[in-house]
């Protein structure tokens, strides 16, 4: 997980103390929780990518840096519909999509409105 502290330390050099990454649903032990059997079976599948996601989210929450960790499923190169899901919500999945440009006003959105500090949010159109 190198590059990622790279960056996490360097952040930290420069006075940045808020980070947003962006992973996929379902990497994460907590955020497979929330899948349904089948999808959880299909997210295991995946596990030479899990152990590498779950190692950059330990590594992003153990950095003392006020963070916020992001789960889309798919993403698309859609245009902006500005009408997307976020946060707790039930039948999350990972076959969802979100756009590239609703995923990125989420962002934006999250950090100019100060929400979402410290945890992992899921989003999909």
């Amino acid at each position: 997980m190198k590059p990622t502290e790279n960056i996490l330390l360097a952040m930290k050099q420069v006075g940045v103390t808020r980070v947003e990454i962006i992973t996929g649903f379902g990497t994460s032990p907590a955020s497979r929780q929330q899948l349904s059997l089948g999808m959880r079976a299909v997210i295991l599948g995946k596990h030479p990518m899990l152990v590498t996601k779950e190692k950059q989210d330990k590594v992003v929450r153990q950095s003392g840096l006020d963070f916020t960790i992001i789960q889309p499923p798919t993403l698309t190169f859609g245009p902006a519909t500005h009408a997307y899901r976020y946060g707790d919500y039930p039948h999350k999945s990972i076959r969802g999509s979100i756009s590239r440009a609703d995923l990125a006003e989420f962002m934006i959105t999250n950090l100019s409105e100060n929400r979402y500090h410290q945890e992992s949010v899921y989003i999909q159109n």
